[in-house]
C-alpha cells in the first residue's frame, strides 16, 4: 500500500506562490559524461535548460605547476566544443552558464591550498581565470574545491590555513568577477564535520 499525502499536509510550504526569482534550480552538466556508450551518452544538446534557473558545466582544472585554470579534458570540452555547446544553448535560453573548476578528482595533492595560500598566486589565478571564462563566454565561475582543510573529506589531512586563505582568495575573486560583469557561485560540503 502506498501513502498518498494529502495537500493539506504541504499547505504551508506555499510552494505554488514561489515566484522564479525566489528559488534557483542548478543543473550540472559534466564532460565524462560525452563518453558514456549507447543511450548512456549526455551532451549539453540533452540537457532540458527550461528545467533549469542556472547551469554549470564540471570540471576545469587547476594546473599543478602554473596553478593557473585550464580545461580539465581539453579534447572534450575545447575540440568537441562542449564549452561552447553548453553555453550557447544556455545563453539562447536566457540561463546563466558557469564554469566549475575542481571537483574529487581535482582536488588532490594540495594545489589548491598551494595557490590560495599566496597572494600573488591568487592574483596570477584570478588575473588568467577571467579572460579563460570570457574566452568561451561563460557568464560566471563556480568554484568546487572538495575541501578547504579538508582535502577529499579527510580533515587531517589538511592544512588548517586554508579555511583563512579561501576566505581571503574568494573576496578576492569576486571584486574581480564583479568587475568583469561575471557570476560567482560555491560548493561546500554538507558535512558538520567539514564545515567545522
Amino acid at each position: 500500500k502506498t501513502y498518498e499525502p494529502s495537500e493539506s499536509q504541504y499547505d504551508h510550504l506555499k510552494v505554488a506562490s514561489l515566484k522564479k526569482k525566489d528559488y534557483k534550480v542548478v543543473c550540472f552538466t559534466t564532460n565524462w559524461s560525452f563518453y558514456r556508450k549507447g543511450e548512456g551518452k549526455f551532451v549539453p544538446e540533452n540537457l532540458n535548460y527550461d528545467l533549469c534557473t542556472d547551469i554549470i558545466y564540471t570540471f576545469a582544472s587547476l594546473d599543478p605547476e602554473e596553478l593557473i585554470m585550464t580545461e580539465f579534458d581539453p579534447w572534450a570540452d575545447v575540440e568537441n566544443k562542449l564549452y561552447s555547446r553548453t553555453v550557447k544553448m544556455g545563453v539562447a535560453k536566457g540561463k546563466q552558464v558557469f564554469l566549475g573548476i575542481g571537483g574529487w578528482t581535482d582536488s588532490t595533492n594540495g594545489k589548491y591550498s598551494k595557490m590560495v595560500s599566496d597572494k600573488k598566486l591568487r592574483a596570477n589565478f584570478i588575473e588568467n581565470a577571467i579572460p579563460f571564462l570570457k574566452r568561451f563566454s561563460f557568464t560566471g565561475f563556480h568554484v568546487d574545491w572538495n575541501y578547504p582543510v579538508c582535502p577529499q573529506s579527510d580533515c587531517k589531512r589538511g592544512n588548517p590555513s586554508d579555511k583563512m586563505h579561501f576566505t581571503q582568495f574568494i573576496k578576492e575573486l569576486q571584486t574581480a568577477l564583479q568587475q568583469a560583469n561575471l557570476g560567482l557561485s560555491i560548493s561546500i560540503s554538507g558535512y558538520k564535520e567539514i564545515i567545522n
